[in-house]
């Protein structure tokens, strides 16, 4: 259920397992009493993990959303989330990253800038139009670029080797046609290797003497030399020059020996653990290890891991993670989650997180978010769930946990533990729960400058509502849903949806601004996150029961689904609920349901709330209260000669035999409603009146009976086992029954002179025979038995 204000921006899914090392992750998990250190995320790209692993760089898209080239990066902490500075790239680049040693911080664009390693501030500039760039190992002074003269993309015809310190070109050599070039430093020796197109040379920078050559080390045509080497690098100890194609082949990465002027090389299976051979797989960066045991194989969505020795596969990193990074000591590791995703349902974010990554265990709590984003003044209420020894997930209420920010400045928590965005800024917050924590990072925009309004989003939405400029036409886009409405004439706008809005999406809002001013020109913009709904909805509100009918109505959350059960008992801890019934609510949170019970007097309902989302209600308990009296009782015959009342009646209910005022007998109705009540025997024309009381102590209205007269127990003569032919006496017009156990053997009408005569057929000596008579009104006579001689 949604309460508070809430506002732009909860980005970001639950990370998705990652085998063998990650099996989840988002936000971080901790057990009672363990020493853990907080993870940090925020929406962005292309993060920059310092070597020490304590600050990041992170790409946050374009100034204002605009199409011009200025790019803001943020600078942040990660042990406290918060965010250090903003830096205005205007290279056309939001991609830093560090030199080897953490002394740069550079941006390749196009210019190149390179900014301090520490602190961020910008130290100077060079004219290289999106160069490939290579660091000596060892130095972080020492460059190597290649790039486009006539500043063409993809493609270079000139190489450099530079000196950052004293800002000079040591070596540079300029090429007639620009192909498509890459290029690695020696860690040790002054040497470049640089691609053009098929080959490779490898050049002495100080001699400018070429030292060998590789000619078309893929064995490819000339069509292919486009993609034909994708990545140069030295390895760590300058013996290897990693060699990766762009084309997919048996061994699309080769190793060449640099100590055989890099004639002989070994191979490596980049497909190891792949169904199939596509460019997915195929590597986009190559690293090492801190201590240069692994090699590191970053592709599309995942890294795998190599011994670099024998160059076996050890294991992989996956989950759609890309642009992945690590700390100098291999303790953090930074990366981008759903960088391919670029359809608008999962917008990209950042993360970094200690490494190994720790599989998570259950008995934990966990945000299912790794970070949210609020506007400035703006608050919301978030919840986490409980994972118990089971594995089993139960949703927290906020008012369940405590909500502790490590910088009060950025946002506090006020008594509800609602989270209040108090200024611009980045901060982390924490979340503990009987000895258990976890950590979420939170991040403060500014006021927006747009006209647009929009009230909070959620992805249990069914309607955008909002407000802008008077009898103006808003337009609305969300991937390929698209949507437009008119303002009203105070500015009020509403779009109703067909299905829910999808978490963590962003919606774009804008108008023309001429259609404001006729003399105004240009868009005036809004973009808003659709926040993750991560609180259950009040308990449903039953507001009638039709107790005779079973019929229910209430109000709880809009478009929320209610789930209704009963019992057969008042009393809640007796009787386990059944009979589900589920209806869903309207628009206004307005539900109302017919449940399989035709009486609900005396049951106890359970009614439960699920929102659009999932979260699931505490249940609303009612006790129907039975004001309904029985229906009155039905009643069979009585005789003067009966020793019981029989007939129907409420099931379950009593029911009372009373002669005058004086109660004669009672008994309880079967689960059918039938019932026997013993009685004395009570003399012909007797009034009886019956009347049955249910268990709420409802009484019916009675039902009057007289007693009849019953008939004469017919006479019988003695039966022998030759016997065929028995008559008797009996009560005129009555029906003589002869029976052999419970099987009528013989019967016949009673004459008016009251006489009868029946053949039966032989039976056999000691047999026992009944004898009987019934009226026409349908009373019995008494029974008398004989037992054949």
């Amino acid at each position: 259920m949604r309460r508070g204000f809430f506002v732009l921006f909860v980005l970001g899914f639950m990370f998705s397992s990652l085998l063998p090392i990650i099996t989840t992750a988002n936000g971080s998990v901790a057990v009672a009493g363990e020493a853990f250190s907080p993870e940090f995320a925020t929406q962005g790209t292309f993060p920059a993990l310092s070597p020490d692993g304590n600050t990041v760089f992170v790409g946050k898209g374009r100034v204002n959303h605009h199409v011009e080239n200025e790019y803001v990066v943020g600078m942040y902490d990660v042990k406290t989330g918060k965010l250090l500075k903003e830096i205005k790239s205007n290279n056309g680049s939001e991609y830093y990253s560090y030199s080897p040693n953490g002394k740069y911080l550079y941006s390749k664009g196009n210019s190149t800038i390179f900014l301090d390693g520490e602190n961020g501030e910008q130290l100077f500039s060079l004219p290289y139009y999106f160069p490939e760039i290579s660091f000596q190992e060892t130095n972080d002074d020492l460059v190597a670029f290649v790039y486009s003269t006539s500043q063409t993309l993809l493609v270079s015809n000139k190489l450099v080797v530079y000196d950052l310190k004293n800002k000079e070109e040591l070596f540079e050599r300029t090429y007639d046609d620009e192909v498509t070039m890459k290029v690695a430093l020696h860690p040790t020796e002054p040497i470049v290797a640089i691609s053009r197109g098929l080959n490779i040379e490898i050049i002495n920078y100080q001699t400018g003497t070429t030292v060998a050559t590789i000619n078309n080390p893929f064995n490819l045509a000339t069509k292919d030399s486009y993609h034909a080497i994708r990545i140069l690098l030295y390895s760590p100890d300058g013996k290897k020059l990693n060699v990766s194609s762009g084309i997919v082949g048996n061994y699309p990465l080769k190793q060449f020996d640099t100590s055989s002027t890099y004639t002989t090389y070994t191979t490596v299976d980049v497909f190891a653990n792949e169904k199939v051979k596509d460019r997915e797989g195929l590597p986009k960066k190559i690293t090492y290890n801190q201590s240069h045991s692994e090699l590191y194989l970053h592709s599309q969505g995942k890294m795998k891991l190599y011994d670099s020795s024998t160059r076996q596969y050890k294991n992989e990193i996956k989950g759609d993670l890309d642009t992945i990074v690590f700390s100098k000591d291999m303790k953090k590791i930074a990366y981008t989650k759903n960088y391919w995703m670029n359809s608008g349902d999962a917008p990209t974010y950042i993360e970094v997180k200690n490494y190994p990554i720790k599989t998570n265990t259950v008995k934990r709590i966990e945000f299912t978010d790794p970070y949210i984003q609020l506007r400035q003044g703006k608050s919301t209420y978030y919840g986490l769930d409980y994972i118990n020894d089971q594995n089993q997930r139960v949703l927290l209420e906020p008012k369940e946990i405590k909500l502790e920010p490590f910088d009060k400045d950025i946002v506090e928590i006020d008594s509800s533990n609602k989270i209040l965005a108090k200024k611009p800024g980045s901060t982390i917050l924490k979340a503990s729960y009987n000895g258990l924590v976890d950590y979420i990072s939170i991040e403060v925009q500014s006021l927006s400058i747009s006209k647009i309004i929009v009230d909070p989003l959620y992805n249990s939405s069914m309607a955008i509502t909002g407000k802008a400029p008077s009898n103006i036409t808003i337009f609305a886009f969300q991937g390929n849903r698209h949507y437009q409405v008119k303002t009203s004439g105070s500015g009020s706008f509403r779009i109703d949806l067909d299905k829910p809005l999808k978490e963590n999406t962003t919606l774009a809002f804008m108008y023309h601004l001429e259609a404001v001013d006729p003399n105004s020109r240009g868009t005036d913009y809004l973009f808003e996150n659709v926040i993750r709904d991560t609180v259950s909805p009040e308990p449903p509100v039953i507001t009638h029961v039709n107790e005779k009918t079973g019929y229910v109505e209430g109000k709880t959350e809009p478009y929320a689904s209610i789930t209704t059960s009963y019992s057969n008992s008042i009393n809640v801890a007796s009787q386990s609920t059944s009979h589900p019934t589920t209806v869903k609510a309207d628009k206004y949170g307005k539900f109302n349901m017919q449940l399989s019970a035709k009486s609900l007097g005396g049951k106890t309902l359970k009614t439960i709330s699920k929102d659009l989302v999932g979260n699931k209600s505490k249940e609303t308990v009612t006790k129907v209260i039975d004001k309904t009296p029985p229906s009155k009782p039905t009643v069979n015959t009585i005789s003067d000669i009966a020793t019981s009342v029989q007939g129907k009646a409420e099931a379950g209910s009593t029911v009372y035999v009373v002669k005058g005022s004086k109660s004669i007998g009672n008994g309880k109705s079967a689960s059918n409603g039938t019932y026997t009540i013993k009685i004395p025997k009570q003399a012909s024309g007797t009034t009886l009146t019956i009347y049955a009381v249910d268990a709420a102590k409802n009484k019916s209205t009675t039902t009057s009976v007289k007693v009849v007269k019953a008939p004469l127990t017919p006479t019988i003569p003695t039966i022998t086992n030759k016997t065929v032919n028995v008559s008797g006496k009996g009560t005129p017009s009555t029906t003589v029954y002869i029976k052999n156990g419970s099987k009528v053997i013989a019967s016949g009408k009673v004459t008016s002179k009251g006489t009868y005569s029946l053949k039966i057929p032989k039976q056999k000596s000691g047999q026992k025979l009944t004898i009987l008579a019934k009226s026409s009104a349908g009373i019995y006579s008494g029974t008398k038995t004989v037992t054949v001689k």
